[in-house]
């Protein structure tokens, strides 16, 4: 998929900009437990799995609370993950965990900028307001009428947008007419 451009007509407008993110290793693991209460914390591959749906634990891995039971881990590209999946394969079988190699069928956009809160609450219910949703904070929804993860990645306004690849032109489009009313103009 080749690179997209910015969304602001020019570079000196920071109100909204677009882009996708640099290469990544996307894995969803999934409990198949029954309900967890007082267990001990998850553990995969040295990396705890939030407890509570919406926090993020920093990595790398990045890991996601995406769901009850359901996590997105956000690896550096690169891992081999066929020998991952063999190397923690007892965890997995321990922890009734199922481990889902992602990266092909996921696009990962990062926006950012001044109006970037205004532009990504145009499409969800989501309380974007920075202490409401900032830093190591996360939310599965939909977003523009496709399944969405959010991820906040800077309180400055960064976020990265985990979609279907299939939508990907779909969403890169409606978020360049969201963000048609903060551009400036020259």
């Amino acid at each position: 998929m080749p690179e997209l451009r910015r969304v602001a007509p020019s570079a000196s407008d920071s109100a909204f900009h677009l882009q996708t993110a640099s290469a990544r290793t996307l894995l969803r693991v999934k409990s198949w437990a029954a309900e967890r209460t007082g267990a001990a914390p998850l553990v995969l591959a040295a990396s705890r799995l939030p407890d509570a749906v919406g926090p993020v634990i920093e990595g790398p891995p990045r890991v996601l609370c995406t769901g009850p039971g359901e996590w997105l881990m956000v690896h550096p590209p690169g891992i081999d993950v066929p020998h991952l999946r063999n190397v923690v394969a007892p965890e997995l079988t321990a922890q009734n965990l199922a481990l889902v190699d992602l990266t092909d069928g996921l696009v990962v956009f990062e926006v950012s900028g001044s109006a970037v809160r205004d532009v990504l609450s145009k499409s969800s219910g989501l309380n974007f307001h920075p202490r409401r949703f900032g830093t190591g904070h996360c939310a599965r929804t939909r977003f523009a009428q496709i399944p969405v993860v959010i991820d906040c990645t800077q309180d400055s306004g960064v976020f990265e947008l985990y979609a279907p690849r299939s939508y990907a032109q779909y969403l890169k489009d409606w978020l360049s007419d969201a963000s048609v009313e903060f551009a400036q103009n020259v």
